[in-house]
């Protein structure tokens, strides 16, 4: 009588444990999946990872814009690379070994850019501009970012896009 007992509870206790936590075997797991958790975009180019890149502007002076993100170089290696867009010419940056480059952020200023005037409106808010990364220490091909642009609808941004006015004046 006692063992029937402790098998009942056992496999009552076995049944209720793989019931609750065998949901995840049928239903993908939505934390498994990458993504962007910001406004910006990501992308990695070998040893270089592009975090939160976006464009920003203001709608008053639709003619200023201005990128900002962060370069991780997670590695014990300087790492060069170029970015380019449009028909601008290309930029080069060194991202130091085992650290950050931010453009924008941690009191860097925001990297001015020039952009054609948009055929139909006023200002690129709200479009999307490639971008190539290309390695110069690393022999791997080149990455494409499609960058958005934002203007002061994201309040987050304001002093940012109140310094890129500063800047241009």
């Amino acid at each position: 009588m006692l063992f029937r007992r402790v098998m009942a509870a056992t496999v009552l206790a076995t049944t209720a444990i793989l019931g609750t936590s065998a949901c995840s075997m049928m239903s993908p797991i939505a934390s498994l999946k990458e993504y962007a958790p910001s406004d910006g975009t990501q992308g990695t180019l070998g040893s270089v990872k592009a975090r939160n890149v976006m464009i920003l502007t203001n709608s008053k002076e639709p003619s200023v814009y201005g990128l900002i993100g962060s370069f991780v170089n997670s590695t014990e290696k300087d790492q060069t690379f170029v970015m380019s867009y449009d028909d601008q010419p290309a930029r080069e940056f060194t991202v130091k070994a085992y650290s950050v480059l931010n453009l924008g952020y941690s009191g860097n200023p925001v990297m001015q850019l020039t952009l054609p005037k948009p055929d139909h409106t006023n200002s690129w808010a709200g479009a999307i501009i490639k971008f190539t990364l290309a390695s110069s220490t690393e022999d791997i091909l080149p990455i494409e970012l499609n960058v958005p642009v934002f203007d002061e609808s994201l309040p987050g941004y304001q002093s940012l896009i109140d310094s890129l006015a500063k800047a241009a004046n």
